[in-house]
């Protein structure tokens, strides 16, 4: 008799787009900790057609690591099915190319949905590389609100309807329910993923793990926060080689996002909204997001 193979705890999937260093160092960082942290850890890469030699570069540096090259680059959204089609962890952690795991944080992001039966996903703060707080939780978009923060007036009326982001007083615990967390570094249990489907590929980048969040939690899982567990996250790394596509995209997912949860209706008063908020100076024109 054949002997079962008992899947990992948890399959790394990363997607990547011309980041070979920083995918090289993100990598590292998972077969570094995740086995230190006492988890059964695998990998996945997904690459999007990089002109960089990343598939070549993991292939000699990690071996074990499974690659999917794809032939051009499909977006986000459709490279990270593509993982969770290759990936046997009871947990799949999507972690972006240019973030990097500190000691424990795997352990940590698991330790909670073992204790947490109806969390479907957990998130990781980030840090950039500066220090600095990055976006890494908030509430589910709405015209209203996603126009009252492009539009500053959030930060008038500190209201949580006016706001998609939550204040630092609301994160002020080791694990917070919230509406949804960023897939740069988000652990999903895979039963919540086989119940309510994978990434929708109507978003070619950004919004889909918003999207994602808010399936899981219409589906009776919640999402939680973890702002103890720390990860430092470049940001924008492949967004960067391209950002006026990357806003374009930005705010083609954002259109899509209202089409699908809001209907015409809401879609047009989405993009009304929105074309006014456009009026507003960007605060910094090196980044993508909204409300920035």
């Amino acid at each position: 008799m054949m002997a079962t193979v008992k899947p990992p705890d948890v399959t790394v999937v990363v997607v990547s787009w011309n980041t070979l260093e920083l995918t090289l160092e993100c990598l590292r960082s998972v077969f570094d900790h995740g086995a230190a942290d006492g988890l059964t850890c695998d990998a996945v890469l997904v690459d999007n057609a990089s002109g960089d030699r990343t598939v070549e570069a993991v292939e000699e540096a990690f071996p074990s690591v499974r690659i999917v090259a794809l032939d051009s680059n499909v977006g986000f959204a459709r490279a990270a099915n593509r993982g969770i089609v290759a990936s046997a962890g009871r947990f799949v952690l999507f972690l972006n190319s240019d973030a990097q795991l500190p000691p424990g944080a795997v352990a940590r992001l698991v330790a909670h949905l073992d204790a947490s039966p109806r969390a479907g996903a957990v998130g990781a703060a980030l840090q950039g590389a500066d220090g600095s707080s990055q976006f890494a939780c908030g509430r589910f978009l709405t015209p209203w609100n996603q126009f009252a923060e492009s539009a500053g007036l959030s930060r008038l009326v500190p209201f949580g309807g006016f706001r998609r982001s939550y204040d630092l007083t609301e994160l002020d615990a080791e694990f917070v329910d919230v509406d949804w967390c960023v897939g740069a570094c988000l652990l999903v249990r895979r039963d919540a993923l086989d119940e309510v489907g994978r990434f929708d590929v109507r978003f070619f980048m950004y919004s889909e793990d918003e999207d994602l969040c808010l399936r899981l939690r219409k589906a009776g899982w919640t999402v939680v926060h973890a702002p103890a567990v720390v990860v430092s996250h470049r940001g924008g790394a492949s967004a960067s080689r391209a950002l006026d596509r990357m806003r374009k995209e930005a705010r083609e997912s954002q259109n899509a996002f209202a089409r699908k949860h809001f209907g015409l209706l809401g879609s047009f008063a989405f993009r009304l909204l929105m074309s006014i908020a456009r009026l507003k100076p960007r605060r910094d024109a090196s980044l993508v997001g909204w409300g920035r």
